[in-house]
């Protein structure tokens, strides 16, 4: 057996193989070597393709070239036997031409014994180059397999994905034992922590998300976590629909997802909600609308409602008119009895954006007392009447005027 170079893409190759392990092409029963100048080619050709000699002219006797002797000595044992006993030894001319190489005149052919003994060492130096180069091979490859699997050990110890240490258990059936240990056990402790994220996740629990992540840090579904943790509280915001609870979100997830959102529905709910300074300004326009009624001032009683009113009293429509008969009807009532109204600190304010954006209304309840102290020439009604409450309900424009104001009558 010989090592050679396949004809077909040059790589070393035993003349014994069925086959070139690099590029598939058929060796054995199919290559030789050429006679002029040693180069390994395929029986079928035609033409030498390094030399161009032909390689079925059988007219064709000139001796190889020293280079193809030597290719020759380490393709087969006879062939060296043959070739070196010709090289070395006078050949008579016979019909298929001269003969070939002589010794030079005045001196002695070389002995033929002397001459297989050169091949033989030859053929033994040849086999042993072989053995080194295979036993180089075969170390090298073993260095660089020894290489790339300690490579791939390290990156599946740093990976939390299971396909990646699976695909290392796969490849590398002949690791250390120690190694496949280690990938085993680390790969057992992620299938585990992914069935206990598939647990938290189905439970749908922000609880059992938080423990999750605190029991596995380092877990590939951390951010998904975390994410669903961040929809959930904003869910929970926006179901409370306050201020407050649209804090408390923005505060706990100032990268959240929903954070412009709530920042967004933060300030229109802020801006609608009913300060101090509006409970002050509402509470001041009914009490002064009260004290002109009680003290019968015509321009204090008009001059905080609108022109035209959605309902006074339930009268849709009413005007200015409208409140001056009622005031005309309560002083009537009274006689020369003095009139007082207390507004009672039950105020109860909503405040609503107009479509346009242009303000705000409000809408307003709260409860009244009205006494008459009654004078020398009071009726016994109106003398024995007491105090009478009435629950109003009433609305404000965003220019602050009064547009709706009923009163109910509530039972003692």
């Amino acid at each position: 057996m010989a090592i050679i170079k396949c004809p077909e893409c040059g790589h070393q190759v035993s003349d014994k193989a069925a086959t070139c392990p690099s590029c598939g092409i058929q060796i054995a029963g199919r290559v030789k070597r050429c006679p002029e100048c040693g180069a390994v080619v395929f029986i079928d050709q035609e033409l030498c393709p390094n030399c161009h000699c032909p390689l079925h002219d059988e007219q064709h006797t000139h001796p190889a070239s020293p280079a193809a002797q030597q290719a020759g000595n380490g393709y087969a044992a006879a062939a060296d036997e043959s070739n070196t006993a010709e090289s070395s030894q006078p050949q008579p001319a016979g019909p298929a031409g001269p003969a070939g190489p002589q010794a030079p005149e005045g001196e002695p052919a070389e002995p033929a014994g002397k001459s297989h003994k050169k091949s033989y060492a030859v053929i033994v130096v040849s086999c042993v180059i072989v053995l080194i180069i295979a036993f180089v091979a075969v170390y090298f490859y073993k260095s660089s397999q020894q290489n790339s699997e300690m490579e791939a050990y390290t990156e599946a110890m740093a990976s939390n994905d299971p396909s990646v240490l699976q695909n290392y258990l796969d490849i590398y059936g002949d690791a250390p034992e120690a190694h496949r240990d280690s990938i085993q056990a680390h790969l057992d402790l992620l299938m585990n922590a992914d069935r206990e994220w598939t647990d938290a996740l189905i439970s749908g629990s922000k609880s059992a998300l938080e423990r999750y992540i605190e029991t596995h840090p380092n877990s590939p579904h951390l951010d998904e976590a975390r994410t669903k943790i961040d929809s959930l509280d904003w869910v929970s915001a926006q179901q409370a629909n306050t201020p407050d609870a649209l804090q408390a979100y923005m505060d706990a997830h100032a990268n959240g997802l929903y954070f412009d959102q709530a920042r967004a529905l933060y300030d229109k709910l802020n801006a609608s909600r009913v300060s101090d300074t509006d409970r002050q300004t509402i509470a001041a326009l009914f009490s002064g609308f009260f004290r002109s009624l009680a003290a019968n001032d015509e321009d204090g009683a008009t001059a905080g409602v609108a022109n035209v009113m959605d309902s006074f009293l339930h009268k849709a429509g009413a005007t200015k008119n409208d409140i001056l008969k009622f005031m005309s009807k309560l002083h009537a009532d009274a006689g020369d009895g003095t009139i007082v109204f207390r507004t009672n600190n039950d105020w109860n304010i909503t405040k609503t954006e107009m479509p346009d954006g242009s303000g705000y209304t409000y809408g307003v309840t709260f409860s009244v007392d009205q006494t008459v102290k009654p004078g020398a020439s009071a009726s016994a009604e109106a003398a024995g009447q007491g105090i009478v409450t009435y629950k109003v309900d009433a609305k404000v424009s965003p220019d602050g005027k009064i547009t709706t104001l009923n009163m109910k009558k509530m039972i003692q």
